[in-house]
């Protein structure tokens, strides 16, 4: 993408590999900050990004897997990094597993794209990466709400596919987007408390 660069002079010059953000202007993807990721920012643009690229029977948010992610950590302490881990979204969107595993088989590590841009995100918030042990109970997580939303929300499945986690008791229905963003807001605000 080539654009005219937004003019700041407090503001360090950037690499060419840029993307706008709602709150922040810039978020360099050669040099990840976390000033990208404040939490008004963080809230509208996950609730606006639909998972599953839009194969959904409703919208769904990222936001709104966020939340539910989060909550499903057992562990207070590990909750924010389970809301958080999928902040790198509003500047990589939600590529889906399939569209990551082509790309580091051709050559891109998206996958460390996103290890640097969580670094930002965690820096931002104050917090120190995961242990193992909070970097497990969100991979948990994470699977177990990616086979709810299979069951519950994808629209296109594939009839030789499931996700590998085991569902969850509860059924993800639609949520108005702006109530999915003030949840968000909301978790993230107490979820920073808990892990204090």
């Amino acid at each position: 993408m080539t654009a005219a660069l937004p003019t700041n002079s407090a503001v360090a010059e950037p690499s060419r590999f840029w993307i706008l953000t709602a709150t922040t202007g810039r978020f360099d993807l050669a040099n990840p900050r976390g000033e990208a990721f404040e939490p008004a920012a963080l809230a509208r643009q996950l609730s606006q990004i639909s998972a599953w690229n839009g194969n959904t029977q409703f919208l769904y948010s990222v936001a709104q897997r966020a939340v539910l992610v989060a909550s499903t950590i057992t562990d207070p302490g590990a909750r924010i990094y389970g809301l958080l881990n999928s902040a790198p979204a509003i500047v990589l969107g939600d590529m889906q597993l399939g569209a990551k595993d082509y790309l580091i088989a051709d050559g891109t590590d998206t996958m460390a794209l996103e290890r640097r841009t969580l670094a930002a995100v965690w820096k931002q918030f104050g917090l120190r990466p995961p242990t193992a042990e909070i970097a497990g109970a969100v991979d948990i997580a994470h699977a177990r709400v990616l086979a709810t939303e299979y069951r519950d929300v994808v629209l296109g499945k594939d009839p030789l596919w499931t996700p590998p986690g085991q569902t969850l008791s509860r059924v993800i229905k639609f949520r108005k987007r702006i109530d999915v963003e003030l949840e968000f807001l909301d978790a993230l605000e107490h979820y920073s408390r808990a892990a204090s």
